[in-house]
């Protein structure tokens, strides 16, 4: 792998190491080379264990891909950090609050049911199961 592709993985190797150092300033090149880094080593990891994993040696196979990533970890050691984005404080999403009716929040509520006080959930309860 590292034999095919020499000059992709020494520019990745220097900006690997000035990602290390300074990941900030280093982010968006460390992204744009490491996406093509990533997919250089998933083609290689599908060549070495795709045919294994259909032919009855999965648990082997997977084994075997858990280690070649390792491998790969122990000389790119941020290589996980592809992708992401460090100091942004700017929220990626939003989720609208549920406005729940305030009669129902964390209080128990009685009904008066045929001569009986019932909770508000063991009233419902009563109808489901009816």
């Amino acid at each position: 792998m590292l034999e095919k592709n020499p000059e992709l993985f020494n520019e990745f190797r220097t900006v690997h190491d000035k990602y290390s150092l300074h990941p900030e300033e280093n982010q968006e090149e460390f992204n744009i080379i490491g996406r093509k880094v990533q997919d250089v080593i998933r083609r290689f990891e599908n060549i070495l264990c795709g045919k294994s994993e259909t032919s009855g040696y999965s648990q082997y196979s997977s084994n075997l891909a858990q280690k070649f990533q390792d491998e790969i970890r122990t000389h790119f050691h941020k290589i996980d950090f592809i992708g992401i984005k460090i100091g942004s404080s700017e929220p990626q999403f939003n989720l609208k609050r549920i406005k729940l009716c305030p009669s129902l929040c964390g209080r128990q509520h009685y009904l008066r049911q045929n001569g009986k006080v019932q909770t508000f959930l063991s009233a419902i309860n009563a109808r489901i199961s009816v």
